[in-house]
């Protein structure tokens, strides 16, 4: 048997969203174990940013505290065009728990979530995958994977993964966060909407000794960009590709959702940061690395059915500016949690997980351009209204925090359509 113990909720994919969704459960006593394919949490230690809300909810798990004290704050964010700041959006001005964006190693929230989990008994499996499933009335038949290695080749030598055992477990529910790839979305023939034509960035983390501040900061002119410190005296530049700069879908080396990516030089970084950014004054760069990725905006056509749902990356995908994809999918597990929770200890109606991919959907449809975004003001500033149609992807915050920061841009937020 590969499991100590028979759960009532498998939640595949261990990054922070799975992660979290698990944990939640967890302090709401129901008994949840996570697989994942990988060997061990992500090994590739890049910066990412907290919304105020994720603070909020991870604060009610009791792990805010740790994970401030090993990050950067940034309590504004600046929209910049041709070089000048045009407008500011601050965030300490929030009536929020958390009025700032935390940017943190994501090394540091896996490693904390997955404590938490082994402290409430639950088990986070790695080298394990999900073979198969089948939603069979109160439960969902599933067979798993575990995964070893084994050499392989004659003349030369080298290793594979290999299955080394097989079982069967037989949960109440099955949580998919397992990324654009997800093997519980594609099970479930969920489906993914295209959206919008294919983006390309090109993120950079660097040394700097340039000073700036607690700020998050947004290029808007022929490309995007954006510019925020990162720990440890450094900094992350993300860029806009267009057209054959692009990486292609087809490339062995970067399919969405996996850690390859092909390498971003040095002298295109330094080119492209002189462009978006004529007021960087730094007198040193020091590259750590840089990658060129693509995104495909997609939305699932439905975010589960019956007892298996799926969160975060599996369920859609946008570009990086507003860091919407990893902290909508912290609100998700959040949501999630709360509503098998309440099916399998309260007597809840399953109404409320229809509920959740309806209220979902919504969410991303706007976030996407597929439904009204944001609207003028009596007095909104003409850099603000011609730029109007990018603004909603480039605002780091997540529900009402996000419409209070767009009210300060003199605009409104759109209700979200049913």
């Amino acid at each position: 048997m590969l499991f100590r113990h028979e759960p009532e909720v498998l939640v595949v994919g261990a990054g922070p969203v799975g992660l979290m969704t698990a944990l939640m459960l967890a302090e709401r006593g129901i008994p949840v174990t996570v697989i994942d394919e990988e060997q061990s949490t992500d090994t590739h230690n890049y910066a990412l940013t907290l919304h105020p809300s994720s603070l909020r909810l991870l604060d009610d798990l009791g792990l805010a505290n740790d994970l401030i004290r090993r990050g950067v704050r940034l309590d504004r964010v600046g929209l910049y065009g041709e070089g000048e700041l045009r407008a500011t959006m601050r965030l300490d001005w929030l009536r929020a728990e958390f009025p700032f964006l935390l940017v943190l190693p994501r090394l540091a929230l896996e490693t904390l979530l997955e404590k938490r989990l082994r402290q409430k008994k639950a088990e986070v499996l790695w080298s394990h995958r999900l073979a198969s499933l089948t939603q069979n009335g109160e439960e969902v038949r599933c067979k798993i994977e575990k995964l070893g290695t084994d050499s392989v080749g004659y003349s030369v030598q080298d290793t594979a993964r290999v299955v080394v055992k097989e079982v069967e477990l037989a949960p109440k529910f099955v949580i998919g966060a397992d990324g654009f790839h997800s093997s519980v979305r594609r099970r479930l023939d969920l489906g993914m909407e295209r959206v919008g034509p294919p983006q390309g960035y090109a993120p950079t983390e660097f040394l700097t000794d340039a000073q700036l501040g607690p700020e998050l900061r947004v290029m808007l002119d022929e490309t995007a960009a954006l510019m925020f410190p990162i720990p440890g005296g450094g900094a992350r530049f993300t860029s806009e590709l267009r057209g054959d700069d692009i990486p292609s879908a087809d490339a062995s080396d970067v399919p969405i959702g996996t850690r390859m990516h092909p390498a971003q030089s040095r002298e295109e970084f330094v080119r492209s940061l002189r462009a978006h950014a004529p007021w960087y004054d730094g007198k040193f760069t020091e590259v750590i690395w840089g990658a060129r990725v693509r995104f495909e905006p997609m939305i699932a056509r439905r975010f589960g059915v019956g007892r298996c749902w799926i969160v975060g990356d599996a369920a859609h995908v946008t570009g990086p500016v507003g860091v919407h994809s990893l902290n909508e999918g912290l609100d998700e597990a959040h949501q999630l949690a709360s509503r098998i929770a309440r099916v399998l200890r309260s007597g809840g109606s399953p109404s409320l997980l229809e509920d959740y991919d309806a209220e979902r959907r919504a969410n991303w449809k706007q976030l996407l351009g597929l439904s009204p975004g944001l609207e003028l003001g009596p007095h909104t500033d003409p850099w603000i209204a011609a730029h109007l149609p990018r603004l909603l992807p480039c605002v780091p915050a997540t529900g009402a925090e996000r419409a209070a920061l767009i009210r300060q841009l003199g605009v409104e937020l759109a209700p979200l359509a049913g």
